[in-house]
């Protein structure tokens, strides 16, 4: 009884390693392009936050295209990848679209200030 619980049990978490990353690339590869639809709009083009997560957005989905598939492949399909590639790769892309998200939290605040922070909130200083 016991032995058989532990094959379906390997087994389920077999196909859900399989079939999940295929998932979060699906959902967030249209996720990914509707923020691009929403930020790169015509309002949103001189907006320096809107710029800040654009950004962010295509930081995310350089992750879960390398990230994810990497992980697939290597886990299914034994395609050989080098540990530094990987290990870069899904430790230093998030890292910089959390950073351009801080970055249009920094500029949010600094456009509320009275002072000559807001010079700063400039869409040139974005680029």
């Amino acid at each position: 009884m016991a032995d058989t619980n532990i094959v379906l049990f390997s087994q389920v978490v077999s196909y859900l390693t399989l079939y999940v990353p295929y998932l979060t690339i699906i959902i967030g590869t249209i996720g990914a392009f509707c923020n691009f639809l929403i930020f790169t709009s015509k309002k949103l083009r001189s907006n320096t936050c809107a710029v800040y997560l654009l950004y962010s957005a295509i930081f995310d989905l350089i992750y879960i295209w390398t990230g994810t598939l990497t992980r697939l492949m290597s886990v299914h399909y034994v395609y050989l990848i080098p540990s530094r590639f990987r290990s870069y790769k899904t430790i230093v892309v998030p890292v910089i679209a959390i950073y351009f998200i801080l970055l249009a939290s920094i500029d949010r605040c600094l456009l509320t200030s009275i002072t000559r922070k807001q010079l700063f909130t400039k869409i040139r200083f974005a680029h």
